[in-house]
């Protein structure tokens, strides 16, 4: 079983596809209505608040329970009350992805509360910066999923960097996207090729250089 946190994110969504494939019972938390109805249309029927943590805590125990009757893994990108209580749901010997950047338990902190769970931390801009190899090899094991049919297109809202930029990141602090925020960006200008130059610009360009010579 799989709790995924804001689950109507573009992560989520890829962990919801992932899940249903391997045949993982899904978990899931999400900010509205709107959003809710959207998972649903997927298929995930356990869905829950990513903004009450007393009414996640509720739910979640009504559905698993705790310790060793919690869910199997963790895939967590909130912060505050939703990492403690989320951890109090883990089954014995669960695991616990970490991928948000706010109030991250410490592996010190995880091993002192709960030294049973696999704590595994991942902030995905280092891995590129420190380990490309690594990120290398997970994108094209994702490019093959798409490839395959196994990870399907999701939703997306388009904003031109040049134009709208700011909107983008105002966009994303309201938390109101489903799927990915994506900043398109002008293709480059085409350079004429060598024999695509005119031959007057050609000329000219060479009698400037004789002169400087």
């Amino acid at each position: 079983s799989l709790l995924i946190h804001a689950a109507a994110g573009g992560v989520g969504i890829a962990a919801i596809q992932y899940a249903q494939r391997v045949g993982a019972k899904i978990y899931a938390t999400a900010g509205s209505k709107e959003k809710h109805e959207f998972l649903r249309s997927l298929g995930v029927e356990h869905i829950t608040s990513s903004r009450d943590p007393a009414a996640f805590l509720t739910d979640l125990r009504a559905w698993v329970g705790e310790g060793r009757g919690g869910v199997d893994v963790v895939l967590n990108s909130l912060s505050g009350d939703f990492i403690t209580h989320s951890v109090s749901l883990l089954a014995e010997g669960g695991r616990f992805v970490e991928i948000g950047k706010r109030e991250i338990w410490s592996k010190e902190q995880m091993n002192a509360i709960r030294p049973d769970v696999h704590y595994t931390p991942i902030a995905w801009d280092l891995v590129c910066q420190n380990k490309p190899a690594e990120a290398h090899e997970v994108l094209l094991q994702v490019s093959t999923a798409i490839a395959s049919g196994h990870i399907k297109p999701m939703p997306t809202h388009l904003f031109d960097l040049r134009t709208r930029g700011v909107d983008a990141f105002r966009f994303l602090r309201q938390g109101a996207n489903i799927g990915k925020v994506v900043l398109e960006i002008e293709a480059p200008r085409t350079f004429m090729q060598p024999a695509e130059v005119p031959q007057r610009t050609v000329s000219r360009a060479r009698h400037l250089d004789r002169q400087e010579t």
